[in-house]
């Protein structure tokens, strides 16, 4: 089989990083390609575990499975498509991502789907199946709709829902990201060692592994319990500080963190730059062997990492705002 995926265009590095990391993570052996911001990926493996692919990703706005491809399209190629087996119910046709001089219209598509079948309905506000033609200047792919990013995907987590403010908080969709980098599967343990207001340790707790925080500052973690309580989620967190996790964890599965960068920090280091490297070894004490860490960091910080201990298996920038611009990478524990 062969899937499109339609990534979110604000950072097409870190989806495509996203969907490789979920494809080790699902155990799903693939051979995989970028064209802008459509991935191409070629599997042995039933929609279903796609679908379930998507539901945890961040990145991902749409996924499809691929009917077929024309390089140079005709009306009447799509009556050589077997519709009876693709079409299940009502159907809708959707354009989308239109990169050419692709000028047919929705409705013109739609007839020879239409004329395939027996009791053909068409619904364009609630399909039970969606149709979409993908234009480029090389070719046109048609494909079936399997999976759609919902707005509401992580209502209630957003900073704005939570009972435990702080300004500086993580949004829920960033979280995902990480953690996803950090390749942990369900029931496994992940650890946020600067846990903050406990935004990855509740998306953590929402995908269904063990989810684990700890931070130096105590009312940080009171704000996390607040909040991960309000959610009923399952957790733990502690008091800690993340340059000695080693006399605290072990065994830990994955580590996926959003560390402090301002000048100045509470936790025991001379500065941001040291906390950083400490933190870097702790966690490669306490991980598995082949255990990932994801992580945020400035891009001004000049980080250098040991590529004795570590493999930089992502690396994108992401930027924020003015001057800020950071670093979101994935390294895995050798």
């Amino acid at each position: 089989m062969q899937y499109l995926f339609f990534l979110f265009g604000e950072n097409i590095a870190l989806a495509f990083s996203e969907l490789n990391a979920l494809l080790e993570v699902f155990g799903i052996k693939a051979k995989v390609r970028l064209l802008d911001n459509l991935a191409f990926v070629e599997a042995d493996v039933m929609s279903q575990k796609i679908v379930e692919l998507c539901e945890r990703s961040s990145l991902i706005r749409n996924a499809s499975e691929v009917i077929s491809e024309f390089k140079k399209f005709k009306l009447d190629d799509l009556k050589e498509l077997n519709w009876a087996d693709i079409v299940d119910g009502s159907f809708c046709v959707r354009i989308k991502n239109n990169q050419s001089d692709f000028k047919l219209p929705e409705a013109k598509l739609a007839g020879p789907i239409w004329n395939a079948l027996k009791k053909p309905k068409v619904n364009l506000d609630n399909p039970n199946t969606t149709i979409e033609f993908w234009p480029s200047k090389s070719a046109i792919i048609v494909s079936k709709l399997i999976w759609e990013y919902k707005p509401n995907k992580y209502s209630g987590r957003e900073p704005k829902d939570r009972p435990a403010k702080t300004p500086v908080a993580l949004k829920p969709k960033l979280a995902r990201l990480l953690i996803n980098l950090s390749r942990a599967k369900e029931n496994e343990k992940l650890l946020d060692p600067f846990c903050g207001a406990g935004a990855i340790v509740a998306e953590a707790a929402v995908i269904g592994c063990k989810a684990m925080g700890s931070d130096f500052d105590k009312e940080m973690i009171a704000r996390s319990k607040t909040n991960l309580n309000y959610l009923n989620l399952r957790y733990q967190v502690y008091l800690y500080d993340a340059t000695k996790l080693s006399k605290k964890f072990k065994n830990i599965d994955a580590v996926a963190t959003d560390p402090p960068y301002g000048k100045s920090t509470k936790v025991g280091a001379k500065n941001i730059l040291d906390l950083y490297n400490k933190f870097l070894r702790e966690s490669h004490k306490i991980l598995k062997k082949d255990g990932y860490v994801a992580f945020i960091y400035p891009k001004k910080v000049k980080l250098e990492i040991d590529k004795k201990k570590w493999q930089i298996v992502d690396s994108a920038e992401m930027f924020v705002h003015g001057g800020l611009t950071r670093k979101v990478i994935a390294v895995k524990r050798l």
